[in-house]
């Protein structure tokens, strides 16, 4: 289990694992010197004899006591150091690891799937959780792991230093049981690391798929198949129960052979100590200490079996992170260009940031343009993408790239901003070789600006300034002007007004023209704009294109687009067309002829005319300042869960509350707790009877005499026994703990889909997979180390402690005083402090893993803007506050072992004194005081594991607060289940039909009156954030109206059951998530029913079969994670195919063509009017060519509804 690879890592320091473990070696030693020492002293008030080198400090027993104390500070003290030791090892090594897996996201080298199979990328969740709990986890592998596989081998020097001296045939024995242990313990060692890995994927599956189930939830809200998705979840996460159970049936079977050897070590040892002592005192006491020490030396060992586990997780997480880290050492200094057909994101460039940034950018200057020669590009698939492409751009000019979908376009832009690599040809820019130029010179050459760039949860100002360079409040509203947006600063309250994850909270127009402003803050030579307005309203897309036009004159401007209007006024227009260029000129020159720009360009005029044929009119002012178009203003809490509430106010409700929830599993309970207490019992009653055994047989004389062969019999048995009922403990306790696991994600799921889609937003998507994963695994310490250790240790004392009193009622007495001191005080002292690190640690790494999702999702455009350095600070101080409140965790679960381990030594030295009392006084006798003192200081196991729950439960309570905090989320519409279900679509009515967010009190909506009627095509208008989506949220009930009325066929719509309204509405929404499942899979999503023939029917009225076709597999292709290699408007059109595969007879449509061309789009539209069969559009749109087939256009401004015609 020592892996020299992770030796190699960033912080890690065996020197320090090693002297942790010779600290705690001799802590042990001290310990198990109190032993003899204490029992030897005992037979010496008796009179009886003790070994020469003891004789020193047995004389008095006043100096006895003394040397027991000191050896208890001994052991203290080595703990102390030890933990110390550890959190310093710990908090260093983290810090380390985590910034080289830092740089390790963004290395220039790496492509996307380089730890992935294929070509497929490793998911962001995957690498998150690499970044939060594979960090933690390789920390524990030198803080906990190495320490005890160092302390498990000096625990032979200390059976030797201990029991040689004594006994040299019993000291053997154990030495020899010692150096066996480990191989019985992995007879089946490979057998278990296979079922450990396959553990490892599912917990990995887990995570990635319910990250991507939440993703997706609002496209399985649409269609009704979120329930399905939950029930897929909860066979998942069955799976990965059995998978817990499969690792927990090996660890247990090596437990049980762990036991066997243990306990037959002793018991040998034990007769070969008495069979060598008999007819001697010293002997007599020779092999009563050789029963009672020679299990203690084993604990190291028998803990170690536990660890292997956790020591085979963090070598999986070191290979992963030594994988990543040598990927970026061997890639440093490579071009951005390979030779390969590899697909590297340019996320990865270093790069400058700060005052270096702007200097960059001030310095970055053309003296030659971009020259391309016989530029050809192939796929890793083979698809050609671009065929043998030539042409030349000046240093400053507006030129327009424009073609069909799958023509090329954005393969282009990849290759030019060298996302895209292994090209053949030529590229070059101011005269230097693409695939020689220096990756940081690239990225302060060039800005490109996508209309699916990511908007990251923070402020206005933060957005506009990722790279940290500071501009001034001035140059960040310059730049919103320019883009059109000032109005929202207005409306928000200043560049400090929040944006919430992926700009949630604005609509689609106002995220593509902040990702505008964004970049011309950066003032590069070359902007590259990809379908950028793809989702702005014309207003603003014709000040725009006159902004492109004007940022031409200084600079080269290359705008990629649909929209064939944006590029009127360019310089120069490129057409591909099937991977070739096709055509060159100005507008005036490719409009007319029979050129594909100018097909292109009729057919968009054509539809666009249709508009003002039909009587549509202009929109009004822009409505930026009215309110937000997708969601609601920001809330005063963006994480979620953080909060607690009333149900979760205090350790004890959360703890009952925590209970109710695994009632239904009671009778599973009820045998961990029977087994648990027979267990510890057992090895209680083992060495109590083997104790009065060999006094038995030594002293021929006491009433013993008849009974020390069943005794011995019987401590054999129990010995034996103790493995077998160690096994059933906690196989009953895990069985009923991942049970209830399994329950508990499916409820958390199920309240995610209540929250989804309006109120999901709200909260960190990182975050909320923490819970659903590390949050809920750390539930596991409650249900299977909790409820039952509690039970088990309270019956165990109280039995033990009726035994003693049989005994002596003095004894008696004083054990229970102990038995709460340790059980009880302890945890109590430790219990508030502990929490509250406890709470701050786990809502720390809810923080960071939200912060590194959306910076793995960002990756491309935080390194596109020059923001690496910049990004990797963020995530240095994320990382820094998680440490830390770690740290205060670890540091008060350390102090807590302290007082645990000075509690019992106190009370071992205690109990030693007393007893030593009691038989000085005459009120006990030899054997009856040595049986009552081995029964006391076997008895403690059960009550240190309920001690340390101080500490190690409060972790546990932080989380199920922030798991209850989500269940008792009240959602934004309230389900429901046994509404009235609606056989038809007759349509819908709205009546002063009002919204407003809260705590907002300006109504985004404000009196609405609308009719549908069935078989209508209503058309809806409006400037961005003037509501639109919003009122679309209404009439799916996604929320919940202010004021006014709204029914569906007839009947108020708060009063429709939701799986019947999901049958009669669905959506075409403005973002289109795909799921990792085949092409057919994702569009079937619609209706699962539905049969290969409709699947296949489906794809073809939504035009995808160019995209088929370019799939090796065609519709049985998996899709990467959220559609990873399609562009936006093929994602479109899957969104479009699977509202055509539903049968719904009501179907909204938020922006539907919004990233397709003119000739598409004129398919789309025919489609959608071809195969209507009596169905009713309700079309949300920017482009007249949508709006055109509208039978009644609406305009939506300052929140009220005005029909155009």
């Amino acid at each position: 289990m020592i892996n020299k690879d992770l030796l190699n890592l960033p912080g890690a320091d065996v020197r320090r694992s090693i002297i942790i473990g010779i600290l705690q070696a001799v802590g042990a030693l001290a310990e198990i010197m109190m032993l003899p020492l204490a029992i030897f002293g005992l037979g010496h008030l008796f009179g009886l004899g003790g070994p020469a080198w003891l004789t020193p400090f047995l004389a008095d027993p006043l100096a006895t006591m003394i040397w027991l104390l000191a050896l208890a500070a001994v052991k203290c003290l080595c703990i102390m150091i030890a933990n110390q030791s550890a959190l310093k090892l710990g908090d260093s090594m983290g810090a380390a690891l985590s910034a080289d897996l830092y740089l390790s996201l963004f290395d220039p080298t790496r492509p996307p799937a380089q730890d992935g199979a294929g070509d497929k990328p490793v998911p962001n969740q995957s690498m998150a959780m690499l970044s939060t709990e594979g960090v933690k986890s390789v920390c524990t592998y030198f803080t906990s792991f190495l320490p005890t596989l160092v302390q498990s081998t000096l625990m032979i020097v200390v059976a030797a230093l201990v029991l040689l001296p004594l006994n040299w045939a019993a000291g053997l024995i154990v030495i020899i049981g010692m150096a066996v242990l480990p191989f019985a313990a992995n007879t089946t060692r490979s057998k278990e690391i296979a079922t450990q890995v396959n553990h490892l994927k599912k917990y990995d599956s887990v995570g990635v798929r319910f990250e991507e189930a939440l993703r997706g939830l609002p496209t399985l809200k649409i269609f009704g198949a979120d329930l399905r998705q939950a029930e897929q979840l909860n066979e998942e996460s069955e799976g990965f129960r059995k998978a817990t159970m499969d690792l927990l049936g090996g660890q247990l079977r090596s437990l049980i052979g762990a036991d066997g050897i243990i306990y037959i070590a002793a018991i040998l040892a034990s007769l070969a100590a008495t069979a060598m002592g008999r007819g001697s005192s010293t002997g007599l006491m020779t092999a009563v200490v050789i029963a009672a020490t020679s299990i203690r030396l084993f604990s190291p060992e028998r803990q170690l079996v536990y660890l292997t586990h956790a020591g085979t997780v963090a070598i999986k997480h070191g290979k992963a992170i030594l994988k990543a880290r040598a990927a970026r050492t061997a890639g440093q200094g490579t071009p951005v260009a390979q030779t390969t057909n590899t697909a590297v994101d340019k996320e990865t460039f270093p790069v400058q940031d700060g005052t270096a940034a702007r200097n960059q950018q001030a310095e970055a200057r053309l003296a030659d343009g971009i020259h391309i020669q016989s530029l050809t590009f192939a796929y890793p698939d083979d698809f050609q993408a671009l065929d043998s492409i030539s042409f030349d751009l000046p240093t400053h000019g507006h030129f327009g790239l424009v073609g069909a979908s799958g023509s090329g376009k954005s393969t282009l832009a990849g290759l030019l901003t060298g996302r895209l690599t292994g090209y053949q040809g030529s590229i070059t820019i101011d005269g230097q070789e693409l695939s020689s130029l220096p990756a940081d010179r690239l990225v302060g050459l060039e800005t490109i600006i996508s209309g699916n760039d990511h908007l990251f949860s923070g402020s206005i100002r933060s957005n506009l300034d990722p790279a940290g360079v500071g501009y001034s409040d001035e140059q960040l509203t310059h730049a919103l002007v320019q883009a059109d947006l000032n109005d929202l600063l207005s409306a928000r309250g200043g560049l400090d007004a929040q944006v919430e994850q992926a700009g949630a909270n604005l609509s689609g127009g106002q995220r593509q023209r902040l990702c505008i402003a964004r970049g011309l803050l950066r003032d590069t030579p070359i902007y590259i704009f990809d379908e950028a307005t793809s989702a702005v309203d014309r207003d603003h897309d014709r000040a725009l294109a006159t902004l492109m036009d004007e940022l031409g004159r200084d600079h080269l401007v290359i705008t990629i687009t649909h929209r064939l209007a944006g590029v009127r006024q360019a310089d120069r227009i490129l057409v591909l067309e099937h991977g070739t260029l096709a055509q060159s000129g100005s507008f005036d020159l490719l409009s007319v002829g029979d050129g594909p720009f100018a097909q292109q360009w009729r057919e968009q005029d054509r539809l666009e005319n249709l508009t003002s044929e039909g009587g549509g009119t202009d929109l009004p002012p822009s409505a930026d300042s009215v309110a937000t178009d997708t969601a609601e203003p920001p809330t005063d809490h963006t994480d979620g869960t953080n909060a607690t509430n009333d149900k979760t106010a205090s350790a004890l409700p959360t703890m009952k509350r925590m209970a109710t929830l695994m009632f239904p599993l009671k009778s599973v309970e009820f045998k961990a707790i029977a087994c648990g207490t027979m267990g510890h019992l057992c090895s209680i009653w083992a060495v109590m009877c083997g104790a009065a055994a060999i006094c038995g047989y030594f002293m021929r004389s006491m009433n013993l005499d008849p009974y020390w062969k069943p005794l011995a019999i019987t401590a054999v048995v129990m010995g034996l026994l103790r493995g077998f009922f160690a096994y059933g403990e906690q196989y009953f306790n895990h069985q009923m703990a991942f049970s209830t696991l399994r329950d508990i994600r499916g409820t958390v799921f199920d309240t995610m889909r209540k929250l989804a889609p309006a109120k999901l937003h709200e909260r960190g998507r990182g975050d909320l997979v923490a819970v659903v994963t590390n949050d809920i695994e750390l539930l596991e310490i409650f249900y299977a180390h909790t409820l039952s250790p509690i039970a088990i240790a309270t019956l165990t004392a109280v039995i033990n402690a009726i035994v003693l009193a049989c005994i002596s009622p003095r004894i008696g007495l004083a054990a229970i005083l102990c038995y709460l001191v340790i059980a009880v005080l302890v945890p109590l002292l430790s219990a508030k402090t502990t929490f509250r690190s406890a709470m701050a640690e786990r809502n720390a790494q809810g923080r960071l893993h939200s912060l590194l999702l959306e910076t793995l999702d960002g990756r491309r455009e935080l390194l596109d803007l020059g923001a690496a350095t910049h990004t990797r600070t963020r995530l240095a101080e994320a990382t820094d506050d998680m440490l830390q409140a770690r740290s205060d965790t670890d540091f008060n679960t350390g102090w807590n072992d302290i007082f645990t381990q000075t509690a019992t030594l106190i009370a071992f030295s205690g109990m030693a004194a007393l007893i030593w009392i009691l038989a000085l006084t005459g009120h006990v006798g030899f054997v009856a005081a040595m049986i009552a003192f081995i029964g006391f200081i076997s008895s403690f196991a059960p009550l240190v594991s309920v001690a340390r729950l101080g500490s190690g439960l409060q972790p546990t309570l932080a989380a199920a607060r922030r798991v209850f905090a989500l269940m008792d989320e009240e959602p934004a519409v309230r389900e429901s289940e046994d509404g009235k279900q609606v056989d038809g679509f007759t349509g819908i009515a709205a009546s002063g039909l009002s919204f407003t967010y809260a705590p907002s009190t300006q109504s985004v909506l404000d009196g609405i009156n609308l009719s549908v009627e069935p078989g209508t095509i209503i058309g809806i208008q409006g400037s961005n954030g003037a509501g639109k989506s919003t009122l679309i949220d209404l009439l799916l009930h996604f929320r919940e109206r202010t004021d006014g009325q709204l029914t569906i066929s007839g009947q108020p719509i708060e009063q429709v059951r939701t799986s019947s309204l999901r049958g009669v509405e669905t959506l075409v929404s403005q973002e289109t998530f795909i799921f990792s499942q085949s092409l057919a899979d994702n569009i079937s999503i619609a209706r699962p029913e539905a049969s290969r023939e409709e699947v296949e029917a489906a794809a073809r009225q939504a035009c995808l079969d160019d995209v088929i076709n370019q799939l090796p597999q065609g519709l049985d292709q998996v899709l990467n994670h959220n559609g990873a290699g399609l562009s936006e408007g093929q994602k479109q059109r899957i969104s479009v195919a699977r509202a055509f595969l539903s049968q719904a007879p009501f179907i909204a449509m938020d922006e539907p063509t919004s990233n397709m061309d003119a000739l598409l789009e004129g398919r789309i539209i025919d489609a959608l009017l071809s195969n209507r069969n009596g169905k009713t559009y309700l079309i949300v749109s920017h482009r007249p060519a949508v709006l055109a087939h509208a039978q009644h256009l609406l305009t939506l401004h300052a929140g009220k509804l005005t029909q155009e015609r």
